[in-house]
């Protein structure tokens, strides 16, 4: 307000603020949050799907050897549900016999720096299942780190058709071995025996001749 010489408004001031650009700055800006919010729950969802359908098992753990993720396959192969394993200790899966030895491989992966490690690098594990049977498996193990927290993943994949597979290539590759070894002796004896019945022959038949040369009243007929 404008004020006279005599304490009375004479007059008005007002002020305008174009903000037009303001506000849409504004909702440009939430736009984008509502978009990148979206974009991260479509690739959570596609990487959820991923994991659900591998064929492999696949088993998340954190800072504490927790298991924070244990996928369908990971089911099947433990025998599990994942609702009986999740805030559990990675332990669970894993033979007693094997347990210090696996708590100082994650701990010394955890200081390599080193994100992944491929499958079949790790050598071969045992897995431990839920009925108390073990099972052999080869696996790869990747590490994430969030702030002070780091997460690791398991995947596992089942060998024990291949290891069966192997062994009976190796029994099978015996018995080969084993056919080839009879074959080569039957051989042998086969040979042995025609030269043997050559040399009979010869002498069956220089004894014939030598009894054409005796008489008839000879001792030796």
């Amino acid at each position: 307000s404008i004020v006279g010489p005599d304490g009375s408004v004479v007059g008005g001031l007002t002020m305008h603020r174009e903000i037009t650009a303001q506000r849409q700055a504004k909702l440009d800006l939430e736009a984008q949050r509502v978009q990148a919010e979206a974009a991260l729950r479509s690739r959570d969802m596609r990487l959820t799907g991923l994991i659900e359908s591998a064929m492999d098992a696949v088993v998340s753990i954190d800072g504490r050897q927790e298991i924070v993720l244990f996928n369908a396959a990971a089911e099947a192969m433990f025998g599990y549900q994942r609702t009986a394993v999740l805030g559990r200790k990675l332990e669970i899966l894993i033979p007693p016999r094997f347990h210090a030895g696996h708590e100082a491989h994650i701990d010394a992966f955890e200081h390599t720096g080193i994100t992944a490690r491929r499958m079949g690098r790790l050598g071969q594990v045992t897995g431990l299942r839920a009925d108390g049977s073990e099972f052999p498996a080869e696996a790869s193990i990747s590490q994430v780190r969030h702030g002070d927290e780091t997460t690791l993943t398991v995947i596992l994949r089942d060998v024990t058709e291949r290891m069966l597979a192997e062994q009976a290539r190796v029994k099978l590759e015996a018995q080969l071995l084993q056919a080839q070894k009879m074959e080569a002796l039957g051989t042998l004896a086969g040979g042995i025996a025609h030269d043997f019945n050559n040399i009979l022959t010869a002498i069956s038949g220089n004894v014939e001749l030598a009894r054409l040369d005796l008489g008839t009243d000879s001792p030796l007929q």
